[in-house]
């Protein structure tokens, strides 16, 4: 198994829906669109690949970058902030009634 270095998807090099040649070695992809893609830019896709990263659903804890996303999720265990009312404030109830 090979894995196109566009989507990262794993490919049976006998199945594949296309195939490029750089540098000496062939490239498998998922679909045609992937090698176009490939074509264009190469050494685009060829660097990332070298890049470390986690297998899917882990955290590569050498990373240097977060996605905006994970860093702006709140903690798993984190609670959600108390909403009180200062100490003698009326509160309406919803019916116009002060409590």
């Amino acid at each position: 198994m090979e894995r196109d270095p566009v989507c990262g998807m794993t490919v049976d090099p006998e199945k594949a829906a296309a195939k490029a040649e750089h540098a000496g070695k062939t490239y498998y992809f998922c679909a045609p669109g992937c090698a176009r893609r490939f074509q264009q830019a190469p050494d685009r896709y060829l660097l990332a690949a070298k890049t470390p990263t986690a297998p899917s659903g882990l955290v590569n804890l050498h990373s240097t970058s977060r996605s905006q996303a994970a860093a702006a999720a709140p903690a798993k265990d984190a609670k959600p902030p108390k909403h009180e009312s200062p100490v003698g404030s009326a509160v309406d109830d919803g019916t116009g009634q002060s409590l």
